[in-house]
């Protein structure tokens, strides 16, 4: 990277902060959004080239990649939303982000796996039987309380503790190419992806003020949409440069941390309420289904095709 664009990017690093300091108004907040989508774009793309390189230094896998450096990065606007707005009172919109911003990257897989025909390796199924259950818990607990209770928020711990470990120990024998790494622009990236994702939150904000409606919706629609973008961008970028298991692994893998993590903070500051949030979590119960089943009934042609192959 030449000295010009390590310039240029920390310039769009600068005017990102500086962003979180001006008084908002309409042509403001508009301005802003352009600028938080450039630094999404710029920030995720160096980002992504940057955490791999990281993950090639330290001897992971593509999909213990995204499943930890992308993953963890990508959701840095969310756990924004969620301390912020559950600090101040509005556990619906923390909720609303992590569920809105959950269905969205659900979506894109979707979306990839039909149109692009991008095919899910075996190794993912255990995410995706993560995901099939902890909506299942969702949906179930929606129907007999009204809030977030304490019981659920261990079942969650236990669900993320329980993905942490076995991540974190997955060896695996999938290749990972080889990139440069430069802990300066990791640096700056991470940070120029964290404040765009604070601005996106802010702007969101901006308009909920404005428009007022019900909490969970502008947190899902407004804070929940815009705050997949690092998401969106990443797991795009990622595919072009055929890193498919840093993509599936960064989705999964970050649905499946918002999901409960993220959940269980936001529910040990204020109550967190289901109002409003029985259909989000039935759409993302419903493709967690549809892509387990996919990847059982590949697994299972895969196999038949050996044994043909075998005879």
């Amino acid at each position: 990277m030449t000295f010009k664009n390590k310039l240029g990017l920390i310039i769009l690093l600068i005017f990102s902060i500086l962003f979180t300091f001006i008084k908002l108004s309409f042509y403001i907040v508009i301005g802003g959004f352009v600028l938080t989508i450039i630094s999404f774009a710029i920030g995720g793309d160096l980002f992504v080239d940057e955490a791999i390189g990281l993950g090639t230094k330290l001897g992971l896998t593509r999909m213990q990649t995204g499943a930890t450096f992308l993953s963890f990065f990508s959701i840095i606007d969310e756990i924004f939303v969620v301390l912020n707005s559950s600090l101040r009172g509005y556990s619906s919109i923390s909720f609303g982000a992590v569920e809105g911003s959950n269905l969205v990257a659900m979506l894109f897989l979707l979306i990839s796996v039909i149109v692009l025909g991008i095919s899910i390796k075996r190794e993912f199924s255990f995410e995706l039987a993560m995901m099939t259950i902890l909506m299942l818990i969702l949906l179930l607990f929606s129907f007999y309380y009204s809030s977030i209770s304490i019981l659920l928020a261990v079942i969650l711990t236990i669900i993320f503790i329980i993905y942490l470990a076995r991540i974190t120990k997955h060896k695996g024998t999938l290749e990972i190419q080889q990139y440069n790494y430069s802990l300066m622009i990791f640096v700056v990236s991470g940070f120029l992806v964290y404040f765009a994702s604070q601005n996106v939150v802010t702007i969101s904000n901006y308009f909920y003020v404005s428009l007022g409606n019900n909490l969970f919706f502008w947190g899902m629609i407004i804070a929940g949409v815009s705050g997949s973008i690092p998401e969106g961008i990443m797991f795009l970028i990622s595919l072009k440069r055929n890193e498919t298991d840093s993509a599936l692994g960064l989705i999964l893998s970050s649905t499946i941390y918002k999901g409960t993590i993220l959940v269980v903070v936001a529910t040990l500051i204020t109550p967190v309420y289901f109002k409003g949030s029985r259909y989000t979590i039935l759409a993302l119960l419903g493709i967690s289904v549809f892509m387990l089943v996919y990847v059982f009934l590949r697994g299972v042609k895969y196999r038949n095709q050996k044994e043909l192959i075998t005879l």
